[in-house]
């Protein structure tokens, strides 16, 4: 009898522990179900393709997938001259490919979470590098530690550099700004899959590096709530 009680005490303790299963890692998005990896700071969801996009032109959204895509791992990073890396090792930790449009989603631990049904706020950091270098999967824009300690849901997202992604040719029909047109579709993915994560489409901030500070347009008014200029009172957005 008294072993049987003992059984029952620990079995009431372990039921009683909150546990990560798989499939408290997976999420659903717009084009398929995503894997991330847990830790005690929160949840990553690393490498989730947004777009797609031929060498000079306008990156379209990526098709859908029909398997559990694996979101541990960084995506690649954007194409960019070797000597960015060589001044800063820690920001190149990732291969070099074309394809390279890619996002992170950090969010907070969930057994710290508010009520059933509440949205995170969602920052997206648009990383700078005078639009040349860096990538999202570089340390310094690991948005786990932030996620967990303003509760909020941070994004990160690549997008195409240099001459591949703002070469603007004199007689030829280019626009010369694709790598903005991967920040927009970029944005639109946080507008269209957030909830997803846990975050409120309707309070979405941006927050961007030196750079990047005629990244806000009035085109991306409607997508980004709140425009929030680090190093420069500029607000295309007058908010």
């Amino acid at each position: 009898m008294e072993r049987m009680v003992q059984v029952s005490v620990f079995l009431a303790i372990i039921c009683a522990v909150p546990t990560f299963g798989t499939d408290e890692l997976v999420r659903n998005t717009k084009y398929g179900k995503v894997r991330g990896i847990l830790s005690a700071e929160g949840q990553s969801y690393l490498g989730i393709p947004y777009g797609k996009a031929e060498r000079f032109s306008q990156s379209v959204s990526v098709q859908p997938w029909t398997d559990i895509k694996s979101a541990e791992q960084y995506g690649p990073q954007c194409t960019q001259p070797l000597v960015f890396c060589q001044s800063a090792p820690s920001s190149c930790n990732t291969e070099m490919s074309e394809d390279c449009l890619t996002l992170n989603v950090y969010t907070p631990p969930r057994a710290k979470s508010k009520a059933r049904g509440h949205k995170y706020s969602v920052l997206v950091w648009i990383h700078g590098g005078f639009y040349q270098a860096y990538t999202a999967g570089s340390p310094y824009f690991n948005g786990l530690a932030l996620a967990s300690a303003a509760r909020i849901i941070v994004v990160t997202f690549n997008y195409r550099l240099g001459a591949l992604g703002f070469l603007k040719i004199p007689g030829v029909e280019t626009t010369g700004n694709y790598g903005f047109y991967d920040q927009r579709l970029a944005l639109q993915w946080v507008q269209d899959n957030i909830h997803y994560f846990g975050g409120n489409p309707n309070e979405v901030d941006s927050i961007l590096s030196f750079s990047n500070t005629s990244c806000l347009s009035y085109k991306t008014c409607n997508i980004i709530i709140t425009a929030i200029q680090c190093t420069l009172d500029l607000n295309p957005c007058k908010i």
